[in-house]
């Protein structure tokens, strides 16, 4: 799975199918798959429904537990999150979150016009979570109170480094 070629092809069909499920645009650079361990993308971008970014990644790397004849379900069990940019919106007269779009795609009973599978419920553990570099920001165009000290409804964080283990999610 190391052939530029292969990899070329893996990143353009996860872009088109992630593109068609969110309906929205979405771009991978370089897409590295080892079916036994894990899948890195690298220059990942996510717009929302508004065409704004809601997920740019310089990498994201997923790792699982092995597949095997009793193990056949696909469990996280490690995420690296580097150089990326998350922004979480709510806009002008909206109720929900930019991001909800993504939830709903993936939610149990919900398939692409092509996809017959059913999809079940995304629970599960993570051995390690590690970001890098990582600015989130969330912003509420709804609420125009003004607040004092911290504004709840318009929040920036930079993460240098965090490193958690043996989450539940």
């Amino acid at each position: 799975m190391k052939n530029p070629f292969i990899q070329t092809v893996l990143a353009r069909f996860a872009t088109n199918y992630l593109e068609t499920r969110l309906n929205t645009t979405v771009k991978i650079a370089r897409l590295e798959f080892n079916p036994l361990k894990r899948i890195a993308l690298k220059k990942l971008l996510v717009l929302d429904r508004h065409q704004d970014t809601l997920l740019y990644a310089g990498e994201l790397k997923v790792g699982w537990k092995k597949l095997g004849l009793k193990n056949t379900k696909f469990e996280p069990t490690s995420v690296f999150l580097q150089d990326a940019n998350i922004k979480l919106l709510k806009y002008l007269n909206e109720k929900a979150i930019n991001y909800s779009f993504i939830a709903e795609a993936f939610a149990p009973g919900n398939k692409t016009p092509s996809d017959t599978t059913q999809t079940s419920p995304l629970l599960f553990g993570l051995k390690q979570a590690l970001l890098s570099n990582c600015r989130f920001i969330y912003h509420d165009q709804n609420d125009t109170s003004q607040a004092e000290g911290i504004n709840y409804s318009n929040i920036g964080i930079m993460l240098e480094q965090f490193n958690a283990n043996d989450l539940k999610i």
